[in-house]
Order: structure tokens, then C-alpha cells, then sequence
């Protein structure tokens, strides 16, 4: 199975991807060392992963739903 994972942070893209190192003092840190877990599971399962850049402006519906718990807090 080939899984497609798309997003608008190059950030979190290239630490999934291990082209960036995760900093351990970084709050989305303990996320980070889950997703990672979660990863090596699918890895070893012989699944192929892969990582698209999408830019927040051709992304704009979900950059809004990612920050809308921001607007009730």
C-alpha cells in the first residue's frame, strides 16, 4: 500500500520524512515521538510513505479548520 501524506508544514514533513531532526525541548515534541512510532509501525508493515508539500494558500479551508479551536478558546 502506498500512503500519500499531505500537509502545509514543512516542518512537521521533513521530521516525519527524517530530513529534519526533531528538537526534544520543541512543545509538539511528545506528538512528534508518537506520529514516529505510529510511522515505524506502518514502515515495517512494508507500506510506502511518501510526503507532498501543499502551501497554505492552496490550503486555505484547512489552515482555517486547524485554527477554528483557537476562535472558542
Amino acid at each position: 500500500c502506498k500512503i500519500n501524506v499531505i500537509g502545509d508544514s514543512t516542518l512537521v514533513l521533513n521530521m516525519m520524512a527524517g530530513r529534519w531532526q526533531a528538537k526534544e525541548h520543541k512543545a509538539y515534541y511528545p506528538g512528534f515521538i508518537q506520529a514516529k512510532s505510529t510511522l515505524r509501525q506502518i514502515l515495517l508493515e512494508r507500506h510506502i510513505v511518501s510526503y507532498q508539500w501543499v502551501g497554505r494558500a492552496s490550503n486555505q479551508d484547512c489552515d482555517d479548520l486547524s485554527k477554528a479551536h483557537l476562535a472558542t478558546a
